[in-house]
């Protein structure tokens, strides 16, 4: 059985290598947003940059659980891990707050008719950021469910990061299909809205990217508020 020093050193462990994976995608994103031009790539590469930030502040937080009460904590330092679930979310939500105006604001420019910048795409490039972020954030979902079932099923930080993970997965995975295929586009009626794929892209990804950040949210302002454990 897993004592609670070497529960806490697994999960730091396992939350510095958080750290470093998402450095690493979100450097890719950006890089591949500069390369293409993609809106939708951005938002991928900011979300991961947000996984980074958050990580750090997860790994404090698990140094610090262990903590006895005080003043300032009188009911413990456990507390805090919900107050980083809190402000994750926040984070979160201004990001994708950011994607939706953005997509918004270049629909309506092609709806008023207005030029539209085209994407950059070089498709093998894509494809390699796909299939390499996508293995990198599956790795990432791996190591910290893995290690969340090693420190006893207890730690709220790696479960909140191995649902990032595999959040992280599927949207990079689907935006760099969409992105692949979306040449094929101008051979189609659906020609006319080439330009805007990308708005489209990335509206639709900030869509999906809601729902986790508000049940987070929602969890992380009732054990804020002292709401009572399950009985289970």
């Amino acid at each position: 059985m897993t004592t609670p020093a070497e529960a806490r050193r697994i999960e730091q462990r396992s939350l510095r290598f958080g750290v470093g994976a998402n450095a690493v995608m979100a450097l890719a994103g950006f890089s591949a947003h500069v390369h293409t031009g993609s809106s939708a790539l951005l938002l991928d590469g900011l979300y991961s940059a947000v996984l980074v930030g958050s990580s750090l502040i997860a790994s404090r937080i698990s140094r610090n659980v262990v903590r006895p009460p005080d003043r300032a904590w009188p009911y413990g330092y456990e507390g805090q891990e919900a107050l980083y679930v809190l402000f994750r979310s926040l984070v979160l939500l201004g990001v994708i707050g950011f994607g939706v105006g953005s997509s918004c604001s270049t629909l309506i420019d092609w709806w008023r008719d207005n030029s539209i910048a085209p994407l950059h795409l070089h498709l093998e490039p894509v494809a390699l950021y796909t299939a390499l972020m996508t293995a990198l954030c599956g790795l990432l979902a791996w190591r910290h469910r893995r290690d969340w079932r090693r420190t006893g099923r207890v730690s709220l930080l790696l479960l909140t990061e191995a649902r990032n993970a595999r959040i992280d997965a599927v949207i990079t995975l689907a935006t760099g299909l969409a992105l692949l295929a979306s040449p094929l586009l101008l051979a189609t009626p659906l020609s006319a809205i080439a330009p805007i794929t990308d708005a489209l892209l990335v509206l639709a990804v900030s869509l999906a990217l809601l729902r986790e950040p508000l049940a987070a949210l929602r969890d992380a302002m009732a054990q804020a508020a002292g709401c009572a454990a399950d009985p289970g």
